[in-house]
């Protein structure tokens, strides 16, 4: 990883520079930043930073949500590697349907329900064994 210093910052038009360290670029909501880095041939990555919202609400994540997900082996295990596009739809009264298309051949059609906490934490409790 690497180490901010003296001289980090964001520019007016959302580009965080983090001194000996990755360039990241922000959302337009000012929420969310992101970047992609590689380690001196050790490793690769990418960072997701997200600001905690405050009083947070199931009003506030009620909508329909687009799902990219990227599941890699641990250390150990060779393969296992996949990919999922899906849509997540969230009601007011915090139930949720999803559909999911993995590896681009498997769907896998879900439902459960959503909880937040006013300090941002979010939990789904799904109807199948997907986490």
């Amino acid at each position: 990883m690497y180490e901010t210093s003296a001289g980090s910052g964001v520019s007016a038009d959302g580009v965080v520079t983090l001194t000996d360290g990755p360039t990241s670029y922000m959302n337009a909501s000012k929420t969310l930043f992101m970047n992609s880095y590689e380690e001196q041939d050790e490793e690769f990555g990418i960072e997701f930073f997200l600001k905690k919202p405050v009083n947070l609400s199931i009003e506030d994540i009620a909508g329909t949500w687009q799902l990219q997900m990227l599941e890699t082996p641990h250390n150990t295990v060779s393969g296992n590697f996949g990919y999922a596009t899906g849509i997540i739809v969230i009601q007011s009264d915090g139930t949720l349907t999803g559909v999911d298309l993995y590896n681009n051949s498997e769907l896998d059609v879900y439902s459960g329900t959503v909880s937040v906490n006013v300090d941002g934490t979010v939990t789904f409790n799904l109807e199948d064994d997907r986490y």
